[in-house]
C-alpha cells in the first residue's frame, strides 16, 4: 500500500513539473488558446468567444496553423451558441409585450420559468432562445389571432388552398399507380458577394444544392453552372445528395464573388394504398435494412426512445401499422416549433433526443424523431430534405420516409400534417380527412436535396460547416475568414424555383 501511495505521489509531482514546464514553454496564443478553453468549460461563453478570437490573432501572428484554425473554429461555434441564445429574461418580456400587446408579466415569466421557453445559462446567468415566440404561438394557437403573431397566422392562411387543393380532391389512381399529377419545376440560384466581405487571400470551398434523382423526383436537368473554371467535381445528382463542388482562390478575385446554377427536375404526388397483410418480410442482412435501422447523427436511438417506441406501438408488429402509430403520436403530441440548431449540433445534441425530451420541434427535427422511433423497433426509416415549394411560400423543409417490402420508401410528414391544428374554419372530419392524407401520401410542392440528414458532402468538408446536417442552401467553408461563412452568404444567395411548362 505504501509502495502504491508513493508512486502516486511521484506520478502527481511529475504531472505538476510538466504542466508547469509546459506553461513556460507556452507561447503568448497557446496560453489564451487554453485560457479560452477553460472558460469555455465553465459555460463563460461571452469571455470565451473574446479569447479565441484573441488567440486565432496571436497564433496567427505565431505561423502555428493549426493553433489558429483551432481557434477560429471554436469562437465561431461559440458564436453559433450565442446567436441562438441571445435574450435576457429582460428582453425576453419586452419582446413579449411588443408582440401580444396587453400579455400579463405573469404568463411571460411562466413560460420562463417552466422551460416552456428554451434556456440555457451563461456564466450562470439565463439566457433564452432567439425564436421563442414561434414556440409560444403553437402552444397557444390563440395568440396567433393577436399582435405581430397574426403574420404566423396569414401565412397558414395562404398556404391552406394550394394544400386543401391536393388534400381534399378525390384520387382514383389505379391500384398500381403511386405517383400521379407531375409538376415541371424551374430552379435558380444566385451568388453575389461583394468583394470586401471576403478576404483577400485563402480558398472559398462552396458546395451548391442541386435535385437528387428519387422515386417521385426524375428528368432532372443542370442547365447550367457559372463560372465552370471554379467547379471541382462533376455535379451529383444521383446519390444520396444532389451537388457542384467549387473552389474559389480568393487571390484571383478582383471583383464580387458570382456564382449561378439553373435546373430543371419533375416532381409527383405519391399516393401510397397499402394493405398490411401485403407488406413482406425485411431482409435484415441487406445493406439498406442495416443503415436505415441504425443509430445515427440526428437520428439518435436511446433506451428512453425505444421505450417509447413499444409503448406507441403495444404489441402492433406490423410495419406499416406501427408506423402509423408513430405518425400520429408526433402530429398529436409534439407541438411545432423552430429550434436552437446551431446549438444543439455544438453541444452535440441529436435532434431526435432534444425532441424526445422537449416534446417540440420543427419539420426536420420531429421527422428525425419519427425516423428514430421507427428505427428502434427494426423499421428503416430515413429523413430527406429540402425545399417546401407550396405556392406563394418556399423555404427550407424536411419530412420523413419509412420502408415497407414489397411498396419500398413511403412517404410521412407530420409537421404539415400538423398544420390541421392551425388552420382556421375547419370541421372535425376534415381535420381528421387532412392529417390522414400526409401519412402515405405527399404532395408534389417538394425539391428534395438529400435522401436523408446528415449525409456527408462531396467531396467531404475537412471541418464544421454553418448547419452540417442539411443542405438547404449552399455550405461554405473559407479557413480565413473571421466570420461564420454561412452567415456571410446567407445574405447574398437567392434561390428561386418555380413551376415550369
Amino acid at each position: 500500500m505504501k509502495k502504491y501511495l508513493a508512486l502516486v505521489l511521484v506520478l502527481i509531482g511529475v504531472l505538476v513539473i510538466a504542466f508547469s514546464y509546459s506553461n513556460l514553454t507556452a507561447t503568448p496564443g497557446t496560453k489564451l488558446l487554453r485560457e479560452a478553453g477553460r472558460l469555455e468549460r465553465k459555460a463563460d461563453y461571452f469571455k470565451a468567444f473574446d479569447k479565441y478570437k484573441m488567440a486565432w490573432k496571436e497564433l496567427l501572428k505565431e505561423e502555428n496553423k493549426k493553433g489558429a484554425d483551432k481557434s477560429r473554429i471554436k469562437f465561431q461555434g461559440i458564436e453559433k451558441i450565442l446567436l441562438s441564445y441571445p435574450h435576457s429574461a429582460e428582453a425576453v418580456i419586452k419582446i413579449s409585450k411588443d408582440t401580444w400587446p396587453g400579455i400579463k408579466e405573469e404568463r411571460v415569466r411562466s413560460w420562463m420559468e417552466d422551460g416552456v421557453i428554451d434556456s440555457i445559462k451563461i456564466a450562470g446567468t439565463p439566457y433564452y432562445f432567439d425564436d421563442f415566440t414561434n414556440t409560444i404561438i403553437h402552444q397557444n394557437p390563440d395568440l396567433m389571432k393577436s399582435g405581430k403573431a397574426e403574420s404566423a397566422l396569414g401565412r397558414y392562411k395562404k398556404v391552406s388552398g394550394p394544400l386543401f387543393a391536393v388534400v381534399f380532391k378525390k384520387y382514383y389512381p389505379k391500384s398500381w399507380q403511386v405517383y400521379t399529377d407531375p409538376v415541371n419545376y424551374l430552379g435558380k440560384g444566385t451568388l453575389d458577394i461583394p468583394r470586401d466581405k471576403l478576404p483577400k487571400t485563402g480558398t472559398f470551398k462552396m458546395w451548391i444544392p442541386l435535385p437528387v434523382t428519387k422515386g417521385p423526383q426524375t428528368d432532372i436537368e443542370i442547365i447550367s453552372i457559372e463560372p465552370a473554371k471554379y467547379v471541382k467535381t462533376p455535379a451529383k445528382i444521383d446519390g444520396d445528395i444532389g451537388l457542384v463542388y467549387m473552389e474559389i482562390p480568393l487571390e484571383e478575385l478582383k471583383g464580387n464573388l458570382k456564382a449561378n446554377v439553373q435546373f430543371k427536375y419533375k416532381r409527383y404526388q405519391q399516393h401510397f394504398r397499402i394493405d398490411p397483410k401485403n407488406v413482406g418480410e425485411y431482409d435484415k442482412e441487406s445493406d439498406l435494412y442495416k443503415w436505415y435501422t441504425a443509430s445515427r447523427g440526428n437520428i439518435k436511438i436511446t433506451p428512453a426512445i425505444k421505450k417509447k417506441a413499444r409503448e406507441i406501438a403495444a404489441g402492433e408488429t406490423n410495419p406499416y401499422l406501427i408506423a402509423k402509430k408513430m405518425y400520429y403520436y408526433v402530429v398529436e403530441e409534439t407541438n411545432y416549433s423552430h429550434l436552437p440548431h446551431l446549438a444543439l449540433e455544438v453541444f452535440g445534441i441529436p435532434e431526435s433526443v432534444y425532441v424526445h425530451e422537449k416534446r417540440i420541434g420543427d419539420c426536420g427535427a420531429q421527422s428525425m424523431y419519427f425516423a428514430a422511433l421507427l428505427r428502434s423497433l427494426g423499421i428503416p426509416a430515413r429523413t430527406p430534405g429540402g425545399w417546401q415549394l407550396f405556392p406563394g411560400i418556399s423555404g427550407g423543409h424536411f419530412w420523413a420516409e419509412f420502408y415497407l417490402p414489397n411498396y419500398g420508401w413511403v412517404p410521412a410528414d407530420t409537421s404539415v400534417g400538423q398544420l390541421a391544428k392551425y388552420f382556421p374554419g375547419m370541421t372535425d372530419t376534415q381535420r381528421k380527412e387532412y392529417k390522414a392524407f400526409f401519412f402515405a401520401n405527399m404532395d408534389a410542392f417538394r425539391w428534395t436535396v438529400q435522401e436523408d440528414v446528415d449525409v456527408p458532402l462531396i467531396p467531404p468538408a475537412d471541418e464544421p460547416i454553418f448547419l452540417c446536417m442539411a443542405i438547404q442552401f449552399p455550405a461554405v467553408l473559407c479557413d480565413t475568414m473571421e466570420e461564420i461563412p454561412g452567415i456571410v452568404l446567407d445574405e447574398y444567395w437567392k434561390m428561386e424555383i418555380r413551376p415550369a411548362k
